[in-house]
C-alpha cells in the first residue's frame, strides 16, 4: 500500500526490512510473511523512511527518514538511538554499515557523507566535495580504508581517505547521476549503476 524505496534482507536470509512512504520500518519473517513494526508507535520516524540497512552480524539494523537516523536492535525491534538532524536538517538518503558495525556512513542533500559512531551517536567524520542533492549511495571499500561516494554533477565516483576524510580520487564514471554504489565485502571490487542506464564494474586497479 506504500511506495518501497529500499529492501534489505538479514545476513541469515529469514527476516527483510523494507523502507516505504509509510513512517514505520517494515520487518517481515520471510518464511512466513507476517509483518513486525516497532512495538512502541513512538519510535517510528516522523517522515517516509528513505533507506534500511542490517549491520553484518544482523544484531542492529539501521534506518533514515527525513533528517534523522535511527539505529534498533535486530531482535527486539526497539529503537536504541536516534540521530536527530543528522545531516543539519537536510534529507537523509542512504545508510551503510562498516563491517564491524561500530560505524555508520550516511549520504544526504547537504552533499556530504558523514561517519557516526554507532554505541553513542556521535559523528566521527565529515567527507565533502561531492554534490549530493537527490538520492545517492555511499559505502566502504573491502579494508574500509576508503569511503565511496558519487558526484551527482559529474557523474564521477568519489573517493576519500577513511581515517582522515581527505578526498583521494576521482573517477569517471557515468554520464548521468549515479544511483547505487555497493562494494564487495571481501576484494577491491565495486559496482555503480546511474541514471545513464548502465552498471559500470570497478576493478581492483581503480579502487586501491
Amino acid at each position: 500500500t506504500h511506495a518501497v524505496h529500499a529492501v534489505a534482507f538479514h545476513p541469515s536470509g529469514d527476516h527483510l526490512l523494507a523502507a516505504t512512504e509509510h513512517h514505520a520500518i517494515h520487518l517481515y519473517d520471510a518464511a512466513t510473511f507476517r509483518c513486525y513494526l516497532a512495538p512502541q508507535p513512538s519510535d517510528h520516524h516522523l517522515a517516509p523512511v528513505a533507506d534500511a540497512r542490517w549491520s553484518a552480524d544482523g544484531s542492529l539494523f539501521a534506518s533514515c527518514g527525513g533528517d534523522a537516523i535511527k539505529v534498533w536492535d535486530g531482535v527486539t525491534n526497539r529503537c536504541v538511538r536516534t540521530i536527530a538532524s543528522a545531516h543539519l536538517g537536510a534529507p537523509v538518503n542512504t545508510l551503510c554499515f562498516g563491517g564491524g558495525g561500530r560505524t555508520l556512513l550516511s549520504c544526504g542533500a547537504d552533499s556530504c557523507v558523514r561517519q557516526w559512531d554507532v554505541g553513542s551517536g556521535k559523528l566521527l567524520r565529515v567527507f565533502e566535495g561531492a554534490q549530493q542533492t537527490r538520492r545517492t549511495a555511499c559505502c566502504f571499500s573491502h579494508d574500509e580504508a576508503l569511503v565511496l561516494s558519487s558526484d551527482e554533477k559529474t557523474g564521477e565516483l568519489v573517493a576519500w581517505e577513511a581515517s582522515t576524510g581527505a578526498q583521494q580520487a576521482r573517477y569517471a564514471a557515468h554520464s548521468m547521476p549515479v544511483r547505487w554504489l555497493a562494494h564487495s565485502p571481501v576484494e577491491a571490487v565495486a559496482v555503480s549503476c546511474g541514471d545513464d542506464g548502465l552498471v559500470h564494474l570497478w576493478a581492483s586497479a581503480y579502487l586501491l
